[in-house]
């Protein structure tokens, strides 16, 4: 597997993304300025093109992706979340200083980042 471009900060944000039409909310595993996982209980197909909303604090980003891959959870006896992989083609710059913020308080901050 090639090695990420942007390196991934591990951070819970609520996300809402629109797949066909309808509306599914979700929660971030982990984020960089080109991609995210999303934790959620709807399974997306690859290619997809959707648009994700990520509520931050003060603020919402809109950003435009294209799912990359999905995989469905193991055990759906415990309501445990399947990961949608999103490559973001569009983003305001304002996301991109937050995710820089948000990489470098990691750093500071010795938290693994993935």
């Amino acid at each position: 597997m090639p090695k990420r471009k942007d390196p991934r900060v591990s951070k819970k944000f609520i996300v809402s993304f629109n797949e066909s039409g309808f509306d599914e909310l979700g929660l971030t595993k982990n984020l960089s300025k080109t991609g995210m996982c999303i934790g959620s209980q709807k399974e997306v197909p690859s290619k997809t093109e959707i648009i994700v909303s990520i509520a931050v604090p003060g603020e919402v980003f809109n950003l435009k992706g294209e799912v990359i891959w999905c995989r469905e959870s193991d055990d759906k006896d415990d309501n445990v979340p399947d990961s949608i992989g999103i490559k973001i083609t569009e983003a305001p710059p304002e996301y991109l200083n937050f995710v820089e913020y948000m990489r470098h308080q990691n750093i500071e901050l010795g938290k693994p980042e993935f």
